[in-house]
C-alpha cells in the first residue's frame, strides 16, 4: 500500500502526483496505522499548529523537505531522520533561496506599468521590490511616487509631503548605491523630472479645484487652497535643496535652477492670488530662491 509522504493520501498504483495535495509522489510503504498517525496531525490536508512543520530546512540524507518538529528535535517524516535543534539551525541557515527571477520579473512588471500610466499596478509592484530589494532607489521612489499620483483633492496636502519627506532618502540611496557615473546621473535626472512633473499635476488639480468652487464662498477655501499648493511647491523647492546639497553645483546649476523655478511659480499663485494676508513674508520666501537662482544664472528676473 503506497501513501502521499507530504498529507498520507493513499495512492494509486502508477501515480505519479498525489490526487490531494498535488505533490510528486514518493512512495513508501507503511501501515495503516503510520498513516493514521500521520494524518491525525493534519487538517485539511495540511500539517497543524501541533507538528510545526519547518519548510525551510531540507533533510540531508533524502533530500525531502518535509520535516517537522517533535518532542524538541526535527524530525524527516520521510526517512526518519532525527536533528537536533542546533544542527536544524546550521542547515536552515546553509539554505539560501534564489529569488532573482521573481526580482527580475517584479522590475518588468513595475516598469510596464509604470510606462503605461498605471499607477495602481505600478505601486503594487514596486511595494513588493522594496520587500526584496530594500536597497533600490527606484522601487523606494517610485511606491510613494504613484501612491501620490493617486491622489484626490482631499489628500493632496499628504501625498505632496510624503514625496518630499522621501526625497531625501531616495537620493541617498542613489549615492550609497550606483557607483557607475551615467547611471547615478540618469537616476538623480529621472526623480528630478518627476518631482517636477508631480508637483506640477498636484498645483493644477489644486488650483482648478479652488476656481471651480462659487465665488460667493471661495473665500471661505483660501486657507486650504493655499496649504495644498505650499505642499505642491515644497516637492520641488527641497528636491532643488538635496540636489545642490547631496550632489554639488554640477548637478545644481540645471536641475536645482529647473525645480526652483517651477517652486516660485507655484509660490507666486499663492503670495498674489489666495493668501494675501501673508503676502510680505510669502515675497520674502520668494526672493530666498531668487537668489539661490542668481548663483547660477545671475541675470535670473521675475517675470
Amino acid at each position: 500500500m503506497s501513501y502521499c509522504v507530504n498529507c498520507g493520501f493513499q495512492l494509486g498504483e502508477n501515480s505519479k502526483f498525489c490526487p490531494q495535495c498535488g505533490v510528486p509522489v514518493k512512495k513508501i510503504n507503511c501501515s495503516s496505522e503510520t498513516v493514521e498517525n500521520r494524518t491525525a496531525s493534519m487538517t485539511n490536508g495540511y500539517p497543524s499548529q501541533r507538528m510545526n512543520p519547518i519548510r525551510a530546512m531540507v533533510c540531508e540524507l533524502c533530500g525531502s523537505n518535509d520535516v517537522v518538529k517533535t518532542d524538541g528535535l526535527y524530525v524527516c517524516q520521510h526517512c526518519g531522520t532525527k536533528y537536533t535543534i542546533e544542527e536544524a539551525k546550521k542547515i536552515i541557515g546553509a539554505v539560501t533561496i534564489d529569488r532573482s527571477d521573481e526580482l527580475k520579473n517584479l522590475y518588468l512588471l513595475a516598469r510596464r506599468a509604470r510606462n503605461d500610466n498605471n499607477s495602481e499596478n505600478a505601486q503594487k509592484y514596486y511595494e513588493q521590490i522594496l520587500v526584496l530589494d530594500p536597497s533600490s532607489w527606484e522601487a523606494y521612489f517610485y511606491s510613494v511616487y504613484f501612491q501620490s499620483m493617486n491622489s484626490n483633492i482631499a489628500g493632496i496636502s499628504s501625498s505632496a509631503k510624503k514625496v518630499t519627506n522621501c526625497e531625501e532618502s531616495t537620493f541617498r540611496l542613489i549615492q550609497e548605491n550606483l557607483t557607475n557615473t551615467d547611471a547615478r546621473t540618469n537616476a538623480i535626472k529621472e526623480v528630478v523630472e518627476k518631482c517636477i512633473i508631480l508637483s506640477e499635476s498636484l498645483f493644477k488639480a489644486s488650483v482648478n479645484h479652488f476656481l471651480s468652487i462659487g465665488e460667493s464662498i471661495r473665500g471661505n477655501y483660501h486657507g486650504e487652497t493655499a496649504e495644498r499648493i505650499c505642499a505642491t511647491r515644497d516637492i520641488v523647492y527641497r528636491c532643488g535643496d538635496y540636489i545642490e546639497n547631496m550632489f554639488g553645483e554640477q548637478f545644481a546649476k540645471v536641475l536645482s535652477v529647473e525645480c526652483w523655478k517651477e517652486g516660485i511659480k507655484q509660490h507666486r499663485v499663492i503670495t498674489y492670488h489666495i493668501a494675501h494676508a501673508y503676502r510680505r513674508a510669502n515675497k520674502k520666501a520668494i526672493l530666498v530662491y531668487v537668489d539661490k537662482i542668481r548663483k547660477y544664472e545671475p541675470k535670473f528676473k521675475l517675470s
